[in-house]
Formats: C-alpha cells, structure tokens, sequence
C-alpha cells in the first residue's frame, strides 16, 4: 500500500510540475465531448478520456470535464462509464504497469458494466449500449490519433493522412456537441462544421468535399437541418475550386457559394453569420499555419518526392561548398598558372553547382525541331565531325565540331571537345570558363600538331535569344521569310592556343526561322550555289529532318573530298 501510495505521488507531483496549458484544453474538449449525444448514447466523453490516457499524458482533467458534461447533458450512462474507467484505471494503475492494450481493455468493461444498469430495458436499449461500446472505442482510437496530430503539429511535424482524417472526425465530433450552442441565434456547431470545411477546402481541393460530408454528418446528428450539409457541400467545392488562388480567394468563393446556398433554401440570417465568420476566420490565419495544412495534405507520394528534392538540393549544397574550401586551400599553395587555372576551374564548378538547386523552371514559349545528317569523305570509314544536340534546362545547346583532317583521330578530337563543352554547360558552367577549360584540355594531347573547330548556338527556349559561339567554325545561316542572315566570325580553332578567344553573335530568333550549322566540307562542295541551296533544299523542306537530308545529299552529289556535317533547327 505504501508503494502505491509512493507511486501516486509521484504522479500527482510530475502533473503539477507541468505547469502547460494541455490539461486546461483536455478538460474543456472532454467536457463539450461528453455533450454529444442522442438520447442515452454518448460514447465520447469516455473515449476522451481513454485517449488523453493513450498518449501518456494524465487522464484526470479529461476525466473531470468528461463527468461534469455528461452530468450538465443528463448523459447518465456516459457519467457512469466514465466514472468507472477513473476507478478501474486507477485500481489497474496500482497493481500493475497499465499498457495500451490494456486501457482499451478497462474502457470495454466500463461499458459494458453499465449495460445491465442502462441498456437492458428492451432489444432496442440493448443495440443501443452495444453501438455505445463500439463507438467509445472506436473514437478513443480517432481521439488519440488526432491527439497525435496535434502534438506533431506543434512540433513542425507533417501530419499523415490518418491523423488529418482523424482531426476531421474530431471536429466533426465538436460539431455535434455545440449545435444546439446558439448565442445571438447562431450556431457554434455549424459555425465550427463550416469553418472546418473551408479549411479543408484551401488545403486539399477538392478532396475537401468528402470532408464537408463527413463534418455535415456531424451537425446533422447534433441537430442541424439536411440542406446545411447541402450547403456546406457546395460552398467546400466553391472554395476547392479557387484554393490555389491564396486564403482570400478561397474564403470569399466558399462564402458566396454558402450564402446563394442559404438564400436558396431560405435558412435565414443566421446561416449567412455562420458561413461569414467561418470565412473571415480562415482568411485570418496565419500563412504559415495554412501552408503546413497544405503541406500535410498533399499526398504521400508527392511528400515523399518533395523531401527526396530537398535532400538532393542540399547535399548539392554541401559539396560546392566543400569544393569552394579546397579551391581556397589549393589557391594558398598553387604556383605557377596550372595552379591557378586548376583554382579557377574548381571555382566555377563550385559555383554552377551553387547554383544549381536555386534554378527555377521557365516557362517556355518555343519549340526547336532538330534534324542531322552527314557522311564521311571518300575513302575513310569513320567522320573526323562530332555533334550534340541537348536540353539544358530552359535552353537547347546544338555543338558542331571538325576535327583536324579525317577519320579516327579527327573523330577523337571533335568528339572530346564537343562531349566536354556539353558537359560543362550541362551542370552549369559559365560559357566563357567551360570553354578555356576545353582549350586547356585539348592542349594537353600528345599530338600538339590536333585542333578542331567548335561551332554552337544556345537557344532560350523562354526569351527567344540565340546565341552562336564560334571557335574557328564556318558562317551559320538563318533562313526568314525566304531571305538569308548570315553569321560568321574569323577566330581561331580550340586547342591551338591559349589564348583563342571565341568570336560571339547574339540574335533574337522568330517562330519560323529556320538555323544551319555545317562544317567546311558542305560549304566547299557547294560552293557559290550554297545560297540557291539553302533557300531550295532548307527551305522549301517539311521537316527539320528533311532539310538536313536535302542539304547533306546536295553537298554530297558535288564532292567527297572532305567530312560532311549538318545541323538544322526550326523554331516553333
């Protein structure tokens, strides 16, 4: 006896320690809870109390405001039961450690020790005690469960689907026992039922709909006339359909749709209060109390892809700046200009990858149709020209590029210079550094004697712009309205030396213009008919495709004496 004494005080001391308002607002919902209700059936303030029990808080101001409502509702029964799971969970409390198996237990025999007091009357009484005791355990498991939610929530947690649904059976709950609360003729019931919806309804869309059922359900069985479920049906949707608008947008749409409802079915002024107040209070929320109800609705496996991104992001994060720090180590101990280009590189990439998580998509407003073609010369089995067409990002990167003379050590050339521009480019290397960092690498062949050109155009798919770099490449060609632009600039090959620079052209671009890329050996076969030809072949062709095609095979007809490449792209 003394340890279970011992036992008790210790409990009592840790309750008062506490000094939270949770047992304050744990009474309160169990007193308005154990006021819902019909008749002689009102599980919930029982199945409070079992559920504050359940998640490890005290269950004694549950316990005190469960009595007290069911006493001032004249819910005998209900007072009964609760009554008895105090003292059967106090008298399990000092003989053994109490599990969660076992609290659902204590709430079953609480039960169903009153059916013989208060259900055994008829067959209709005894159903009734029977709906009772599913209903008291299946509520303290909701109860609990949106407990839960709540403690997440306060945390900065997300909440899962089940606790969301969970809290909307609660609300439900709270709207069923205050229905029948009608200060100055309106209904705190409705008005909590009403207000519920609407923030399911800038939460979850129109998802929200079976919400609005679900708390219509619960006002009904307070008290509340069928055309307020209609109503709250239509105004949930009125506000699903504009949630993505903001809070201001949502609550006026759910409003006016409740008050043409409520004038519809002449449910008076009162309706009209009901449906303004719970309006005006979700717009008042804050923003980021809506945003985490928002966050916590969506579904799981969009949550789960959210979070995968945010990881992503971050980890990129974490190693530019890591690469950042040995950039700085490497620039405090580099000598000579490899050291500080090999500083230079690492703080690029370092960059681009810093830049990387904070890209936006861009709407895109042109479509590029691409088409290639092309051959090696005469005689040789494999072309010394490489080229590379590719999204990156909001933008289309076309590379061409002529390895010094023919076949395989050509290919190789072209092919490395073109595979690591687009590389660079690709993972956001500014254009000025990935290309002094493929000069720089082509230097560093065996075979000093090995160049190759490097032709390339980057296309804004969103603002229109193009812009051609050329590294010792041939004119490229924009065909508009049947007239030709032509774009050429003399530089020096990549790999030659250090210090060639690209030549550049910047042209805003027209849905119908149609661009070519080609390598010297299109433009020497053809020769002074290559204007006759573009216009002709490119642009009386259908496809991207078959103006490539055309070009390739009347370069092709006229000589073999060189590598022949081409590259076509339309802008729609």
């Amino acid at each position: 006896m003394r340890e279970a004494a011992k036992k008790l005080w210790a409990a009592a001391v840790q309750y008062v320690a506490k000094g939270d308002k949770r047992p304050a607002v744990e009474f309160a919902s169990a007193f308005l809870l154990s006021m819902a209700g019909a008749g002689t059936l009102a599980p919930f303030g029982t199945a409070c109390v079992a559920a504050v029990w359940l998640c490890g808080c005290s269950p004694l101001p549950a316990l005190m405001g469960a009595m007290l409502g069911a006493l001032t509702g004249g819910f005998y029964a209900s007072l009964f039961a609760t009554a008895m799971y105090g003292v059967l969970g106090l008298l399990w409390y000092l003989w053994r450690d109490v599990k969660r198996a076992d609290k659902f237990l204590i709430l079953a025999v609480t039960n169903l020790l009153g059916m013989p007091i208060f259900f055994f009357g008829s067959t209709e009484a005894c159903m009734m005690g029977l709906s009772a005791l599913s209903l008291s355990l299946l509520s303290a498991t909701v109860l609990c469960r949106a407990q839960c939610g709540l403690i997440k929530w306060s945390k900065k947690k997300l909440l899962s689907e089940t606790e969301l649904l969970s809290l909307c059976c609660v609300a439900a709950i709270f709207s069923m026992a205050t229905v029948g609360l009608t200060p100055f003729e309106i209904s705190v019931g409705k008005t909590i039922a009403a207000f519920a919806a609407v923030c399911a309804a800038g939460a979850a869309g129109i998802s929200a709909v079976a919400a609005a059922a679900v708390l219509g359900v619960g006002a009904v069985l307070g008290g509340a006339d069928m055309p307020f479920v209609g109503c709250l049906a239509l105004s949930s949707l009125g506000g699903a359909l504009l949630h993505r608008t903001g809070k201001w947008g949502a609550a006026t749409a759910f409003a006016g749709v409740g008050f043409l409802c409520a004038a519809y079915v002449n449910m008076g002024v009162p309706a009209f209060l009901e449906f303004g107040i719970a309006a005006v209070l979700y717009a008042m929320m804050p923003d980021h109390f809506l945003q985490f109800v928002r966050a916590s609705a969506r579904p799981r496996h969009v949550a789960a892809a959210e979070k995968k991104l945010w990881n992503y992001r971050h980890h990129v994060m974490e190693t530019a700046v890591v690469m950042n720090d040995i950039s700085q180590f490497v620039e405090e101990c580099a000598s000579g200009e490899e050291g500080r280009y090999a500083v230079k590189q690492f703080k690029s990439i370092s960059e681009a990858m810093r830049r990387l998580p904070q890209e936006n998509p861009v709407r895109r407003q042109y479509e590029v149709s691409i088409g290639t073609a092309g051959c090696p010369k005469e005689d040789s089995e494999e072309t010394g020209d490489s080229m590379v067409a590719r999204e990156i990002g909001s933008k289309q990167l076309l590379l061409l590029s002529d390895g010094m003379g023919s076949g395989e050590a050509a290919r190789r050339e072209s092919y490395a210079a073109v595979t690591m521009l687009s590389g660079l480019l690709g993972v956001g290397v500014g254009e000025h550094d990935a290309l002094e960092c493929v000069n720089r690498m082509l230097m560093l062949r065996k075979d000093p004697d090995m160049y190759a050109t490097l032709d390339v155009m980057i296309f804004d798919l969103g603002k229109g712009t193009a812009k051609f770099i050329k590294h010792g490449a041939p004119p490229s060609y924009i065909l508009r309205a049947g007239k030709v632009m032509t774009l050429h600039a003399e530089t020096l090959p990549i790999g030659i030396v250090e210090e060639a620079a690209p030549g550049t052209r910047e042209v805003s671009l027209m849905r119908g213009d149609t661009v070519v890329m080609m390598t010297d050996g299109v433009m020497d076969a053809l020769g002074r008919e290559l204007f006759a030809a573009l216009i002709e072949r490119v642009g009386g062709a259908n496809t991207a495709k078959d103006a490539a095609q055309a070009l390739f095979l009347a370069a092709r007809e006229r000589s073999g004496a060189d590598d022949i490449s081409v590259i076509v792209a339309r802008i729609c």
